[in-house]
């Protein structure tokens, strides 16, 4: 069994804290240590939200939705599944525009060793239907390898674990990401070839630099503007955006492939059997 559910309820005590500890991972010798300890050989991308269409694509249907299959091939390909009853960071925080009881989900063989006190296994019907209400409820997804995850739950090996968070703007862990140290912040990005432009339909009105979770939008000369090397291609903006003015576009044509291809390298949720 996996760690306790009363260091879970810890975990959710210092949550507000995490704008320290991150500031804190920054200082000289710190980052290194940190980046060692709790981040050695993550990957983590963010998939935009599941309402957000794409305007232009490379070899790609008009309107196709964006791409939530890479998280559906893996929770289909994963040899377990666990849903948790709810959201840690939400929970925490105490998150009133987001449902707090849609949680992660994790995949692969560590998962079938977390206490089952913070959720329960699920099929893969099940985790499916999980994840097509955290989209309907206005959720992105961050899908990865997140060492972190499997030290606060206590499994092993980490990397047969992987994460699908469905977090909101307002709550997500890293929210900090911009506080974080430079060796640490590109093991969090974007989905490989996604990319998010403002029309000139753009009036100005903040909203989208407001609610960027990761500062990485900005008001200048009268338009928003997206700093793509900030971007984590969340897709928030556009969703909320009263104008309709910033749009997705995909610059390749095997975005889930290589999304796929970048994640098996460094998790595997379905490891073959020893002969």
């Amino acid at each position: 069994m996996g760690a306790p559910v009363l260091l879970f309820e810890l975990i959710k005590k210092c949550f507000p804290l995490r704008f320290l500890g991150a500031q804190m991972a920054s200082l000289p010798l710190m980052d290194r240590l940190v980046n060692r300890v709790f981040f050695k050989n993550d990957r983590i991308l963010y998939v935009p939200k599941q309402r957000v269409t794409v305007r232009e694509a490379i070899n790609a249907p008009e309107n196709a939705m964006v791409p939530g299959e890479l998280a559906a091939h893996f929770i289909r390909t994963a040899s377990h599944r666990f849903i948790m009853k709810e959201c840690l960071c939400r929970t925490a925080a105490g998150c009133h525009d987001y449902p707090q009881e849609l949680g992660c989900i994790f995949l692969g063989p560590s998962a079938a060793h977390i206490n089952p006190a913070l959720g329960h296994m699920a099929s893969v019907e099940e985790a499916l239907a999980h994840q097509q209400r955290c989209a309907e409820a206005g959720l992105f997804h961050m899908i990865g390898r997140g060492r972190i995850d499997a030290i606060w739950l206590g499994v092993r090996p980490g990397k047969q674990l992987m994460t699908i968070c469905n977090c909101c703007p307002c709550c997500c862990l890293f929210r900090m990401l911009p506080h974080l140290p430079p060796v640490i912040q590109p093991k969090i990005s974007r989905l490989p070839g996604v990319e998010f432009e403002v029309s000139g339909d753009c009036v100005a009105c903040g909203r989208c630099a407001s609610q960027c979770f990761v500062q990485a939008v900005q008001i200048q000369d009268g338009r928003a503007v997206i700093n793509p090397e900030a971007c984590r291609g969340c897709g928030h903006c556009a969703d909320i955006c009263p104008k309709k003015a910033i749009h997705l576009r995909l610059t390749r044509p095997d975005v889930i492939e290589a999304a796929t291809r970048m994640l098996s390298e460094v998790v595997s949720v379905n490891p073959p059997r020893p002969n």
